[in-house]
């Protein structure tokens, strides 16, 4: 499970090939468009999301009635698949799981988001590697959104692979955003490779009153990348280019499919990408680089 890159950061990782897309700032449950199949019945979809306090489950409508759960209790239904809000209150801190059935017939539906209502969050969290002879450096830029009518004190913790840091205790004004910033070497971690595409997880967690209250999670790919003249060279490491392209806009079962025949055909990078996340991800697993 999503990430990996410095300009953006998943409260939950996506999977390989995931139904349930999740975004910043909110935590975004979303089908990837085409994925609701033709059934005779109920489509169900489920996912484990990890939150606490009070939370706000933004349904967005769909073709056809919509029944969610969370924890198996019955969160709110649409007999229409007119879009609905549903709350939950004094959630205790930990993975819960959303479950969500469709009408049989139904051919779409509109993201699904989970708003976290707590008295503070983490708004952003950006992640640069660089490496220092043969150590690779994570640089951690978090920002921290005071969502209370008062003041408070909150204390953030990071973590990446077996590396972890804290930053001093801070009181936040109402409506009040800051910036932590820090570095944390990773000596003896195993580099990203086109032949071994290992990934280390990032994460941090925000705490207030004792309480952890927010936590952010992504996937990084410890490597240098750089292209000299035709020739790929990854952690120092020169070979010839063999770059696939690939149209942008594809459903992601078939970009899956696209990208896995062009890695068993020898191929060591994937053009057309563009800003989309989630075959980045797909590119990272699977031990692939993305050119644009």
């Amino acid at each position: 499970m999503q990430h990996l890159y410095t300009e953006h950061a998943l409260r939950k990782v996506c999977e390989p090939a995931p139904l349930w897309q999740i975004t910043e700032p909110e935590k975004t449950l979303g089908l990837v468009p085409g994925s609701v199949p033709e059934a005779d019945t109920p489509t169900v979809y489920e996912k484990p999301v990890t939150c606490a306090g009070t939370v706000r489950f933004v349904f967005g409508g769909s073709d056809g009635s919509i029944r969610a759960w969370l924890d198996g209790a019955l969160l709110g239904e649409s007999e229409e698949g007119h879009p609905f809000d549903a709350y939950r209150q004094d959630l205790p801190y930990q993975t819960h799981l959303l479950k969500m059935e469709l009408e049989a017939g139904a051919k779409t539906v509109a993201p699904v988001t989970l708003e976290q209502l707590g008295s503070a969050l983490i708004s952003e969290m950006k992640t640069e590697v660089t490496k220092q002879g043969k150590t690779f450096l994570v640089r951690l830029t978090v920002k921290v959104r005071s969502l209370a009518d008062a003041e408070q004190t909150v204390q953030a913790e990071a973590k990446v692979g077996d590396a972890a840091m804290h930053w001093k205790k801070r009181v936040l004004a109402p409506g009040e955003e800051i910036s932590l910033t820090g570095t944390l070497p990773l000596p003896g971690s195993k580099a990203w490779t086109i032949d071994h595409p290992e990934q280390v997880t990032a994460e941090t967690v925000l705490w207030c009153d004792g309480e952890p209250i927010d936590d952010l999670r992504t996937r990084l790919c410890l490597r240098t990348v750089e292209m000299v003249e035709n020739n790929l060279v990854v952690n120092g490491t020169e070979q010839p280019l063999q770059a696939v392209t690939m149209m942008q806009g594809l459903v992601l079962d078939d970009a899956c499919c696209l990208l896995r025949k062009a890695k068993q055909q020898g191929c060591n990078a994937v053009q057309g990408i563009g800003h989309d996340l989630r075959c980045r991800d797909l590119c990272d697993q699977m031990g692939l680089v993305a050119l644009d």
